[in-house]
C-alpha cells in the first residue's frame, strides 16, 4: 500500500480524529476554521484513498502515520 505523504497538520488531525475529537473540537484546539478542518480531512482521505473516515484511521495505524497512544498536541498558554 503506498500512501501519499502526509503533512504535520495532517497527522495532527489525523491523531485528534482518532481520539473521537468531532472537527469542532479539532478546530478550537488547532486555532483553525472548521471549514479548513474539512478541507484537511478531505486532501488526507485523497492522498491517503479511503472512501471514509474509519478507514483513513486504519490506514494511519496501517502505516504507522498515528500509533496507539500517541500524543501530539501539546498545551499552548495564550
Amino acid at each position: 500500500m503506498t500512501i501519499r505523504e502526509v503533512s504535520k497538520r495532517e497527522s495532527e488531525i489525523i491523531n485528534l480524529v482518532s481520539q473521537g475529537y468531532t472537527y469542532q473540537e479539532i478546530a478550537d484546539r488547532l486555532y483553525l476554521s472548521i471549514h479548513t478542518v474539512k478541507t484537511h480531512v478531505k486532501n488526507i482521505h485523497r492522498k491517503m484513498e479511503c472512501r471514509n473516515t474509519a478507514h483513513m484511521i486504519t490506514k494511519a495505524f496501517q502505516s504507522q502515520i498515528i500509533q496507539i497512544g500517541e500524543v501530539t498536541i501539546e498545551s499552548q498558554a495564550i
